[in-house]
């Protein structure tokens, strides 16, 4: 529910993507949606800059200033499904919005600015709000909002990747990478929170092109190969950590060594059911066409006798037999599924 205190300037209401600059104040309302005398005043900010639609404030607050003139004082009574829902808002360890608070802010629209144009930005810049949006992402990453952070690392990373005709300096080069690897990196955590393995794999492996010695990454990159059922790959990235040496810190070799001794026991245990099932598929067939031949031994079957005609010569086995046939049908099929569930296995491993 808004009310208008001071009417702005007509026409001038901002529209997605412009950022706008605005001073605000809310109160919390008790259950009569009464001013609370145990929270005055929270959320205050004398000038307050962010892109509308972005996911930078509060929904109330965004959807608001759509509503606004430039110029205008306007009061917002903003539920807590549109502000901090169940969980509230502590700053710096300190309670300041209780959960399931309703809130009244006063806000008041100073200014409305157009999009910026990415290739219009220095590098500072683009690193500048690029790390603003992961801060943002963080925010909504700690309140339980996968989706909402994972929406903002998004745009920090296109921000950072997106092409640029400018000189970037040497010294802006390690800065740049720096806030790409923190991007991808935390991108990577979202996707790895939402289930998502093979996007979080993407981003794990490109934070790790701008920041190698990380072992935080490292551990992430294995934890979604085990997820993936890629245990040997799993293997390799918990070697390729430990051969890191000092450089990724002792506690994260500690932690890969841990988990190498655990994944090479599954794949022990892997291989030896895998070894069990071709044995058991050989096996079922030696007996079936041993059984349908009419024999009790477990041997091999023996060659067919050759057999005198009345003439005194000899003639080859019968190619007809149908326990002869069976068995080489047995075999050959064993065979192939043998095969398949090798081939199967060689593309797991190499994709």
């Amino acid at each position: 529910m808004k009310k208008t205190v001071v009417k702005g300037q007509p026409g001038t209401r901002p529209v997605r993507s412009n950022i706008v600059t605005v001073r605000t104040s809310a109160q919390v309302l008790n259950s009569d949606l009464e001013a609370s005398a145990a929270f005055r005043l929270v959320d205050q900010n004398q000038s307050l800059r962010f892109s509308v639609g972005d996911l930078e404030v509060i929904q109330g607050l965004d959807l608001a200033v759509q509503l606004m003139d430039i110029g205008e004082v306007a009061e917002v009574k903003i539920s807590p499904k549109h502000a901090y829902g169940e969980i509230g808002y502590q700053a710096d360890g300190v309670p300041t919005v209780p959960g399931d608070a309703t809130l009244l802010y006063t806000i008041e629209l100073l200014k409305v600015e157009p999009p910026q144009e990415i290739e219009n930005l220095t590098t500072a810049e683009r690193i500048q709000i690029a790390h603003h949006k992961v801060d943002r992402g963080n925010f909504w990453y700690n309140r339980k909002e996968p989706m909402l952070s994972l929406s903002l690392y998004q745009r920090a990373v296109s921000l950072l990747e997106a092409p640029s005709d400018r000189y970037i300096a040497p010294e802006e080069t390690v800065l740049l990478n720096a806030a790409k690897a923190r991007a991808y990196g935390n991108l990577s955590s979202a996707q790895v929170q939402e289930g998502v393995w093979d996007e979080g794999l993407r981003s794990v492996n490109n934070a790790l092109r701008y920041d190698a010695n990380n072992g935080k990454l490292w551990l992430r990159k294995v934890k979604i190969y085990k997820e993936k059922g890629q245990i040997e790959d799993a293997v390799n990235a918990c070697e390729d950590l430990l051969q890191k040496g000092s450089l990724v810190g002792e506690s994260f070799h500690q932690n890969a060594r841990r988990e190498l001794t655990v994944l090479r026991k599954s794949k022990r245990q892997a291989d030896d059911k895998e070894k069990a099932m071709y044995q058991r598929m050989l096996g079922s067939q030696s007996k079936l066409s041993g059984g349908q031949a009419g024999g009790s031994s477990r041997t091999s079957p023996q060659p067919e006798e050759v057999r005198p005609t009345s003439s005194g010569g000899g003639r080859a086995p019968d190619s007809g037999n149908p326990n002869r046939k069976l068995l080489l049908f047995g075999v050959a099929a064993a065979v192939a599924v043998a095969g398949a569930i090798i081939g199967i296995r060689y593309y797991q491993t190499s994709h």
